[in-house]
C-alpha cells in the first residue's frame, strides 16, 4: 500500500507568497471568484450569520484590537467572526439543533453594498423586530434637518480604536454632510423603535456604525430632538 503524505505550508511561507502577486492582477482574480459567489445572491432575501465570539491572543497578530474580553480584560483579541450567507425566507423560524430562531431582518447584498459606498443615504430595510433605549442611558444621535438616527450598533472594523466608552467624542472624527450634527443624549424616557409594516429606515457613517432612523413614520414612540 503507498502512503502519502501531505504538509500544509506555514503562515510565513503563504505571505511570501502571496507577496510576489501583482496587486492589480491578484484583486482581479480575488473579484471574479467574488462576484461569481455572491451576484447570484443579489436578488435573493439573505442573513448574515455571525458568532461574536472573542478569540483572546498571546503575541502579535495582525487584526488585533484591546475592546470587550470578558475573561482576559485589555488582552488584544480578534472577533466577531462573520458566518455564511444564505438565503431566507421571511417571516419563518429555523430550527438549528433544537434552539429556534426567527427571522428578524432581510436586505439584499447590492443595497448594502451601496450604502457602504455612500454613507449618510438612508436605505430601507425589511426588519420585524423590536429595539429599546432606556430612560437615563445615553444615545447617539446622527441628526440630518427634519429627522434623526440613533446609532444601533458600531463597529471597529474602520476605526480600530473606537470602543463604547469613546462614542460621545465619535462626532469629531465623523465626516458629516453639510447641515448634520452628531450629538450625545441621555434619555429622559424609554424610546422604543418597532419599524411599521417591517420597514425600516437606517443609515451608515463613513466607520460604517449602524443608525436607526426616527420622523420617517411612526416607528419610533417619539421623535428626539
Amino acid at each position: 500500500m503507498t502512503t502519502t503524505r501531505a504538509e500544509m505550508s506555514g503562515s510565513d511561507a503563504v505571505r511570501r507568497a502571496l507577496a510576489k502577486i501583482d496587486e492589480s492582477e491578484g484583486l482581479a482574480w480575488l473579484q471574479a471568484h467574488f462576484d461569481y459567489c455572491v451576484l447570484p445572491l443579489l436578488n435573493e432575501t439573505w442573513a448574515l450569520d455571525v458568532d461574536s465570539t472573542v478569540k483572546p491572543l498571546y503575541g502579535e497578530q495582525e487584526g488585533e484590537v484591546v475592546s470587550y474580553n470578558p475573561h482576559k480584560p485589555g488582552r488584544p483579541s480578534l472577533g466577531p467572526y462573520i458566518g455564511p450567507v444564505f438565503p431566507w425566507a421571511s417571516a419563518e423560524t429555523k430550527d438549528f439543533d433544537g434552539v429556534k430562531a426567527s427571522w428578524m431582518r432581510s436586505m439584499s447584498l447590492e443595497a448594502l453594498r451601496a450604502s457602504i459606498s455612500k454613507p449618510y443615504t438612508m436605505m430601507e430595510t425589511n426588519r420585524a423586530s423590536k429595539y429599546l433605549y432606556e430612560k437615563g442611558k445615553p444615545v447617539f444621535l446622527l441628526a440630518p434637518p427634519e429627522v434623526v438616527y440613533v446609532m444601533q450598533s458600531y463597529t471597529y472594523h474602520v476605526d480600530k480604536g473606537l470602543s463604547m466608552d469613546k462614542l460621545s467624542d465619535l462626532g469629531s472624527k465623523l465626516k458629516l454632510p453639510e447641515g448634520w450634527t452628531f450629538k450625545t443624549k441621555v434619555l429622559d424616557q424609554d424610546l422604543t423603535i418597532a419599524p411599521p409594516n417591517s420597514t425600516a429606515h437606517t443609515t451608515l457613517d463613513n466607520f460604517l456604525n449602524v443608525y436607526a432612523g426616527c420622523g420617517f413614520d411612526t416607528g419610533c414612540s417619539y421623535v428626539l430632538d
